[in-house]
């Protein structure tokens, strides 16, 4: 419609030029100068000038008429497009019912059918036969069933009661999924439908850290592990504020603080080279205080502990913000420094831009100059098996270099074909290595087949006798008895 619009301005702007030019000639034509009338042809001028403006006119008809055609063209595009759309949406929606239906009736034949083999009598005492056959196949069937039924759905039923356990089975039975982040986008939606999110997380915390049944209840006989407990724990706090970002919980305020003063306690004092499910502890401790925005309840070094259990977290330098840990980082820099940790220290630095202060190049060197320290310390102890576990441990290091160089763009200023050809070094002689023992394996199976082999073809009973030559000879002759 704009470009309509300045069509239509420029010619008007024209028709004004037009007569203006038609006016000029016609006070030309007035002068009775018989030398201007040969030298200057008004008559074919003008003529020339109406025709353009004619010209000018038609093509511009015709290109509204084009342009109208087009949009009359497009609506009914539109209107088609929009029809479509619909009855896919209603397609989808029927498909989706009938494959609902079809998965419950699925569903309800497995259950069915794993009633039946339960109550199946077996043939002899367990005690002769030991587990029946189908027993770990009726556990997985029965596994696979609770996965199955616990949808989204269910869930969000579950969050719309605050209900405590059904949403602590979903969570442990779906433990595999919790990198997935459409498991993050689905657990959100599902806590975000509750009447009080937080305060259900809280209560879903209380029951995983603290429980006052034995946790095997809550998963069906089965003991929740420490690392998926603690794991489960992350997600959940992580899950509030998934796209929704971090809000102010006052009413609840207690509780969280009371949870965290309970976890720190059984967190006891955190050690830079503690367990993985510590690490996770502590990730998760970090979360919760900064999700319900109690970290003033902590004194900082203790906050700095905890950063420091967590250097190869994800977000470790979003967290030490949130704590408000900003003015500390240096600290945490030179603690990481100093325990080996160059590379979380790196993490640190960029994004806290101190890289003048700490330049990361020098600590890519000393990271590496310190593992091959090591490395050849172990040679010199172990020996072959120190080489082995060197060159793999050296093989991490270079590759850990290399990365954190080229994600921070560090190309320039550090050269990294040495350390490319090194790894490539490495992986060789891992892949030679690792085929040597594959040969060396077969071969050993082979050998022992043979050596099988052999030992029962020449194996003979010990009451078996010598074979006598009359009883080669009558072998070699058989004797016909005939009737009479």
């Amino acid at each position: 419609m704009a470009e309509s619009e300045e069509a239509v301005a420029c010619i008007d702007s024209m028709n004004e030029t037009v007569l203006k030019f038609l006016s000029a000639l016609d006070e030309l034509d007035s002068r009775k100068n018989p030398s201007l009338q040969s030298k200057i042809p008004v008559e074919s001028s003008k003529e020339c000038v109406q025709k353009l403006q004619k010209f000018f006119q038609k093509e511009f008809r015709q290109l509204e008429e084009k342009e109208n055609f087009f949009e009359e063209m497009k609506s009914e595009i539109q209107e088609v497009l929009a029809e479509r759309e619909a009855t896919i949406a209603d397609r989808e929606r029927t498909l989706l019912d009938r494959l609902q239906e079809m998965k419950d009736i699925s569903v309800s034949a497995l259950v069915e059918a794993c009633k039946k083999r339960k109550m199946a009598p077996p043939m002899k005492s367990g005690s002769e036969l030991g587990p029946p056959r189908g027993s770990h196949k009726s556990e997985k069937v029965a596994e696979a069933k609770d996965n199955e039924v616990m949808t989204l759905h269910e869930l969000k039923q579950f969050c719309k009661k605050m209900d405590v356990e059904g949403v602590l089975r979903y969570v442990t039975c779906k433990w595999k999924h919790f990198n997935l982040c459409s498991y993050y986008e689905e657990l959100s939606s599902a806590i975000k439908s509750a009447p009080q999110p937080a305060r259900l997380v809280l209560n879903i915390l209380e029951s995983l850290l603290f429980p006052s049944i034995p946790s095997g209840s809550i998963a069906k006989g089965k003991d929740i592990s420490p690392n998926i407990k603690f794991k489960a724990c992350l997600v959940l706090i992580e899950s509030l504020v998934f796209r929704h970002g971090r809000q102010k919980y006052y009413e609840i305020k207690n509780q969280a603080k009371a949870i965290a003063r309970k976890w720190k306690a059984t967190l006891g004092h955190v050690d830079l080279n503690s367990w993985y499910v510590n690490k996770l502890q502590a990730q998760g401790l970090v979360q919760l205080l900064v999700t319900y925005g109690i970290t003033a309840e902590f004194d900082e070094n203790e906050l700095c502990k905890l950063v420091l259990a967590i250097p190869n977290a994800k977000r470790a330098s979003v967290l030490c913000q949130s704590l408000g840990l900003a003015h500390r980082v240096p600290e945490v820099v030179e603690a990481l420094v100093n325990s080996g940790k160059q590379i979380p220290a790196i993490h640190f630095i960029f994004a806290f831009d101190l890289g003048k202060s700490y330049p990361p190049i020098y600590l890519l060197e000393d990271y590496l100059n310190s593992v091959r320290s090591k490395a050849h310390l172990k040679v010199q102890t172990d020996g072959a098996a120190g080489v082995k576990n060197a060159n793999n441990e050296e093989l991490v290091a270079l590759r850990n270099v290399v990365w954190c160089a080229r994600e921070y763009e560090l190309q320039r200023e550090y050269n990294l074909d040495p350390l490319q050809t090194r790894i490539m070094q490495l992986e060789d002689a891992k892949a030679k290595k690792r085929k040597v023992a594959e040969d060396a394996a077969k071969n050993s199976v082979k050998r022992a087949r043979v050596d099988d082999y052999r030992s029962h073809a020449h194996k003979r009973p010990a009451n078996d006798q010598e074979p006598s030559l009359f009883m080669l000879q009558s072998n070699k002759y058989p004797v016909k008895i005939s009737s009479c």
